[in-house]
């Protein structure tokens, strides 16, 4: 579908690139061909020439499928072999005037027509032109194309723990408790041994005391 899109847009557009450009030309060499310039003839002349020129860039430029430029390329190419094999033959088929205009219809048949077919054929090698629409690829498992910071699109648990680890975990908390009933009961001791000399420090003192009275 998008091949045969391109290819309707080229037979559409060929033709009007070729007479706008012809109307063009001779407009713009007749404003400016006599002693004074014809601004109206001029401007009408850039103006054809000007939506010429956007129509063709539209054939070279935009990302549609080569095959539609190469139509209109060999379009142009036949009209400018038929006009130097046989010219009086084609000026009969073209008519004498184009738009009010006389000689629009042989005035790109000077080599215009060969010049503007041939951006068209190089289209064809162009990638981006049989590609079309270039989308960006999805890596499996991020949220970011490849264009973008890669990112994991899954959520972060936390590790699993095994029955060994809990049951390391169990032990270690068993020998902490145990740790710190030791040193608590360590710390009882210690303090009934310093009360019990503290308080046979103190009866023999008063001992002493009443043997001196």
């Amino acid at each position: 579908m998008r091949h045969l899109g391109s290819i309707v847009l080229a037979i559409v557009f060929a033709p009007l690139i070729y007479i706008l450009a012809g109307v063009g030309q001779v407009k713009f060499v007749a404003g400016t061909a006599g002693a004074s310039t014809d601004w109206a003839a001029v401007g009408i002349g850039i103006g054809t020439l000007v939506v010429a020129a956007l129509l063709y860039s539209v054939l070279v430029m935009t990302r549609i499928s080569p095959l539609g430029p190469i139509v209109a390329a060999a379009l142009l190419i036949a009209v400018e072999l038929w006009a130097v094999f046989d010219r009086a033959g084609l000026a009969d088929k073209l008519g004498a005037s184009t738009l009010g205009v006389h000689g629009a219809q042989e005035a790109p048949l000077s080599g215009l027509a060969l010049f503007i077919a041939v951006p068209l054929i190089v289209t064809i090698v162009s990638p981006r032109r049989w590609r079309g629409t270039d989308k960006p690829a999805t890596v499996y498992g991020s949220t970011t194309s490849i264009y973008g910071t890669p990112g994991s699109a899954a959520p972060t648990y936390a590790p699993l723990q095994t029955s060994a680890d809990t049951a390391a975990d169990s032990t270690d908390d068993t020998k902490a408790d145990s740790d710190a009933e030791q040193a608590e009961e360590k710390s009882d001791e210690s303090a009934d041994a310093t009360v019990a000399a503290d308080s046979s420090v103190a009866a023999k003192s008063g001992d002493e005391s009443a043997d001196k009275d």
